[in-house]
């Protein structure tokens, strides 16, 4: 769904995005269970720095300009943090006692992303933070992809679920992709 960009995706002990701003590709070192860091790193293999403090990171997706990561912690808040570069400090974006994973940036600054448990469904937020809003109340366990202009998600119902659904943002009916 999107023209540049790659969802995050875990890999072995590793998730990848890209930031397709300067042609940065931004890694998650580390395995899931331990603490982790976001690296920086150019197009020659240049490690440009480190992106927030060490943490224990989930799910992630870049800006489309690079200059932003969305996160989801694992053990702590299980909230979505904004991480900046130039060493600023996280900014937590949901603030309930909800299981709020697997965040995606739409081009417009939205955060989407999938509550687990409580209300569980598809949600909302500005990267600025704000009021949430629930798109949907589908049984959502992972969120794959936004569209570009925020219409529609891809995500699954299941962990490991082999089938993805399609959802528009304004409507319930949902169909199998």
């Amino acid at each position: 769904m999107r023209p540049l960009g790659v969802p995050s995706h875990r890999s072995g002990n590793s998730d990848f995005a890209f930031g397709v701003g300067g042609g940065t590709l931004v890694s998650l070192t580390g395995v899931p269970t331990e603490l982790s860091q976001f690296v920086a790193v150019d197009v020659q293999g240049r490690r440009l720095g480190t992106i927030g403090p060490e943490g224990d990171y989930g799910g992630f997706d870049v800006t489309p300009h690079g200059d932003r990561i969305v996160v989801n912690t694992l053990r702590t808040s299980q909230s979505p943090w904004v991480l900046e570069p130039e060493g600023q400090q996280p900014r937590r974006l949901t603030f309930d006692d909800q299981f709020d994973v697997d965040p995606v940036i739409a081009s417009d600054g939205s955060v989407y992303f999938v509550r687990r448990n409580g209300h569980a469904g598809l949600y909302r937020i500005s990267i600025d933070g704000g009021a949430i809003q629930q798109l949907n109340s589908a049984a959502a366990y992972s969120l794959d992809d936004v569209s570009k202009d925020g219409a529609q998600v891809v995500y699954r119902r299941a962990a490991l679920a082999p089938v993805a659904w399609l959802a528009r943002t304004s409507s319930e009916n949902d169909r199998v992709l």
